[in-house]
């Protein structure tokens, strides 16, 4: 996408290299430092931020006049069939194992009320080995439910499984419900022309009872505040407009890392438009700094936010330096200071305690993005806990700096050059320190050598 401005009015213009937005305050192109403040521009991008363009004159080209913020959000069924989702009827003819997929959407402000299910109706084949074949319901990669076949499901078209929804399985924003069916004859020998005798139809009159409650996310306890729950906080707007991003002023890199971590929360919110804020981390606003939720991004001496918030960060940062403090660490491990790494940790804000802070810093451009991809990687985000977490590529290593005092572990990073000593251990062990050898050990000991 190419930002930029033009004269006369603010535009969307569509090419074969992408999507222009521009502004109407001036006819050049825009700067890094003006970027966040023209109005024109970030108007244009609203409107790309629906999803929904509507050409003008030229089919490529789109006038915007006004953004409606306050416009009203659609409801939602509580009652909603896969025909009612856009979904048709799926026979399933395959040997072996079959995907349907079927997706639905969770609104910011919502959590899932008691009483959820998803009725599925199904018909199977009579030539189907019902020890070996079935059907398994998975809600974002989670198991809920499961079905066997049997000569009473044969017999008619038509067949209701009620499986329940645990609230735990769904998340806000976009759900995926996949519908896993295995196919196997009663004969394995069955020649390929027969296939057709095994089948499996998944109807669309299977349907979604999804009761929805106002989900609350007034005066967070700060001891509370975990980042394996920091999505519902920032979504809690579908809107994004209680979310701000803080980002050092010349850094392309950790504005790439925004701009994913932007496009993963607008994905999950599926708001009708996306009003999110941006600062340097120069020159946030004493003013603003009670209205949002911050997501920081980039290395911890490049921000003055930072800095401002060194006491309160979990683990706060060396002065003018990428490397954190080992002051409230239990365990020192000594990493060279050229080893990038990634640092997410996150904490009630300090101006609001109904908002919170995420902070996704690195000691170099490579460990920014890896903290980014911790948060966004389905594979890497269901690892974290707490609220601190050290990322080194696909590992991250999580700990909460609140529990310290009843003996858990930090990970941290000592400053460059900073030794572990470690005290002299006497090697000779007491007499009385000996237990007698058990009879057993030996014979066991020679029987596991042989076994392996």
């Amino acid at each position: 996408m190419t930002i930029g401005t033009v004269s006369g009015g603010t535009c969307v213009t569509a090419s074969q290299t992408g999507v222009t937005a521009a502004g109407a305050n001036s006819n050049i192109e825009l700067t890094a430092d003006e970027l966040l403040q023209d109005a024109g521009t970030i108007k244009a991008s609203q409107a790309v931020s629906t999803g929904v363009i509507q050409p003008n004159k030229s089919p490529n080209l789109a006038v915007i006049d006004k953004i409606q913020l306050n416009a009203p959000a659609s409801s939602q069924a509580e009652d909603r069939s896969l025909a009612d989702m856009g979904y048709t009827s799926a026979l399933i003819q395959r040997r072996g194992v079959n995907y349907s997929t079927y997706t639905f959407n969770i609104p910011s402000g919502f959590s899932l009320a008691t009483g959820a299910y998803f009725d599925l109706v199904y018909g199977n084949s009579a030539l189907l080995d019902f020890n070996r074949s079935g059907i398994v319901i998975q809600l974002n990669n989670r198991p809920i439910g499961s079905v066997k076949f049997s000569d009473a499901t044969s017999g008619t078209p038509t067949n209701k499984s009620h499986i329940l929804i645990p609230s735990a399985a769904i998340l806000p924003g976009k759900n995926v419900l996949q519908i896993i069916t295995n196919l196997v004859p009663t004969d394995d020998c069955t020649p390929p022309g027969l296939n057709q005798g095994m089948w499996v139809n998944i109807w669309a009159e299977s349907f979604l009872h999804l009761p929805l409650a106002t989900t609350s996310v007034n005066s967070p306890v700060s001891a509370q505040i975990n980042l394996s729950t920091f999505l519902p906080t920032f979504i809690n707007d579908p809107m994004l407009n209680d979310t701000a991003f803080v980002l050092p002023v010349k850094n392309p890199e950790a504005w790439r890392s925004a701009f994913q971590l932007a496009a993963y929360l607008g994905s999950a919110a599926n708001g009708p438009i996306t009003t999110l804020t941006a600062f340097y981390g120069d020159a946030v606003p004493e003013a603003d700094r009670q209205k949002y939720n911050f997501l920081v991004i980039g290395r911890p001496s490049e921000m003055q936010f930072l800095k401002d918030l060194k006491k309160e960060l979990p683990v706060p940062f060396l002065e003018n330096s990428d490397t954190p403090s080992t002051n409230n660490s239990r365990v020192i491990y000594r990493i060279p200071p050229e080893v990038p790494l990634g640092y997410v940790e996150i904490m009630q804000s300090s101006w609001n305690p109904n908002n919170v802070v995420l902070s996704v810093l690195g000691n170099s451009t490579q460990g920014v993005g890896w903290a980014a991809s911790s948060l966004i990687d389905a594979n890497l985000s269901w690892r974290l806990a707490g609220n601190f977490a050290v990322v080194n590529d696909l590992q991250v290593l999580t700990t909460d700096t609140s529990m310290l005092a009843v003996g858990s572990t930090s990970i941290a990073t000592p400053p460059p050059g900073e030794s572990i000593v470690i005290p002299n251990i006497s090697t000779e062990i007491p007499k009385q320190a000996i237990s007698p050898q058990p009879d057993w050990i030996i014979p066991t000991l020679i029987v596991s050598v042989s076994l392996i």
